[in-house]
Parts: structure tokens; C-alpha cells; sequence
């Protein structure tokens, strides 16, 4: 139950990070990983964190390339 509390708490936060990029894909998968872990749906919580490390990976590489075109 612990375990399931700090999943909620750490997809808020990045819910919240994520929210403030405009990532909104990520933001959206990040409140279903926080409701779900909040339910106790330990399942459905663990698919839907596969789903935010993807689209996690997206945002990165958008961001590095804001990043880099900054730069030059």
C-alpha cells in the first residue's frame, strides 16, 4: 500500500511538470497511473506506467531539440 502511495504521489508530481511543458499526452497518462494507484489497481497502474515511459521518451527528444535549434 505504501508502494502504491508513492506511485500516486510521484506520477502527480509529474503530472504537474508535465502540465506546465504543455505535454499533454503525458500529463493525461500520468493522472490515470496517479487514479489508478490511488484505487489499488496494481495492474492497470504497471500497464499504464509502460505507456508514460514512452511518451516520456517523446517529450525528451522534443526537448532536446527545442534545446539544440535554441542554440544554433
Amino acid at each position: 500500500r505504501e508502494d502504491l502511495a508513492a506511485v500516486a504521489a510521484s506520477a502527480h508530481s509529474l503530472k504537474g511538470s508535465a502540465s506546465n511543458l504543455g505535454a499533454r499526452a503525458l500529463a493525461a497518462l500520468c493522472a490515470t497511473v496517479e487514479r489508478q494507484a490511488k484505487a489499488g489497481e496494481i495492474a492497470q497502474a504497471r500497464d499504464a506506467f509502460f505507456e508514460v515511459k514512452q511518451e516520456l521518451k517523446k517529450v525528451e527528444s522534443i526537448l532536446k531539440t527545442e534545446i539544440d535549434d535554441a542554440r544554433t
